[in-house]
């Protein structure tokens, strides 16, 4: 989030946001658009990974019950990427 202070009146969504705070520092230095992609990638990623991390949807996961998915869509050509 490029401007925290405008969820902090937001928590669960303010600590949700804060769960991909490092990643922009993980993706190397590329063309802005590039690095943003990859940025955005791996926030979904990330995000999947936080809730793969909780009891009660694990549980589900390896049951079945529940099936996770990431996809990222780009608004500038309307393309949806799978992750």
């Amino acid at each position: 989030c490029l401007e925290p202070e405008n969820v902090e009146s937001l928590p669960y969504l303010a600590e949700w946001i804060q769960n991909g705070s490092e990643l922009p520092g993980k993706v190397s230095e590329e063309a802005p658009d590039a690095r943003l992609h990859a940025t955005i990638g791996m926030n979904v990623w990330h995000q999947l990974e936080v809730l793969r991390s909780h009891a009660f949807i694990r549980e589900r996961l390896d049951s079945g019950q529940l099936s996770l998915h990431g996809w990222v869509y780009d608004i500038g050509n309307g393309s949806i990427r799978e992750l």
